[in-house]
């Protein structure tokens, strides 16, 4: 995927999906210690950001997650559309947390597309886990649930179950 973000947009960006009722005041200092951190030497990253920068990370990475989400669905020949008004609206919240959802008709099934920041761009499609994926699904999924702030899930469900539970609490989160 060619949409990349830079170091401070990633931190932006994590802390939006950690909590997004952040502020960007709350967002600036995480952003200034984490930069003070990593370039303790180099004198250009000393000084703190304000507010404004926080917001121009926030919408700018934020646009290139949605750019290639977009990008991608687009390319795997994804249909997005949509049939209510709430729906629409799950989706917009969904998109800005780094995920979309469409339906590939060639395999007749629900694929959905996520961003994460320490991993990039991930598909996975709907499907019934036998026990070779099992693991790799979890996996998919407590990387979803802890870079977004949610406890990681327990195994007494299938994890087609797990999955719309997890997107069910992210959009809850911003209702």
């Amino acid at each position: 995927m060619t949409t990349q973000l830079s170091d401070s947009e990633k931190i932006v960006i994590r802390e939006v999906f950690m909590n997004p009722h952040a502020t960007l005041d709350d967002i600036a200092t995480i952003l200034n210690k984490e930069r003070k951190k990593k370039w303790k030497e180099d004198q250009r990253f000393q000084k703190n950001v304000d507010v404004r920068t926080i917001s121009k990370f926030k919408s700018v990475g934020l646009k290139k997650i949605r750019r290639g989400l977009e990008e991608l669905a687009s390319t795997s020949r994804l249909d997005l559309s949509l049939q209510n008004e709430q729906e629409e609206r799950e989706l917009n919240i969904l998109q800005r947390n780094g995920i979309l959802s469409g339906h590939d008709f060639r395999i007749d099934r629900k694929v959905y597309i996520f961003y994460t920041v320490s991993e990039g761009y991930i598909l996975w499609q709907e499907h019934v886990c036998n026990v070779k994926c099992q693991d790799q699904c979890n996996e998919i999924l407590n990387l979803i649930r802890t870079e977004h702030g949610l406890s990681e899930s327990s195994n007494d469900k299938l994890t087609r179950e797990h999955f719309e539970e997890t997107f069910e609490e992210i959009i809850s989160r911003e209702m």
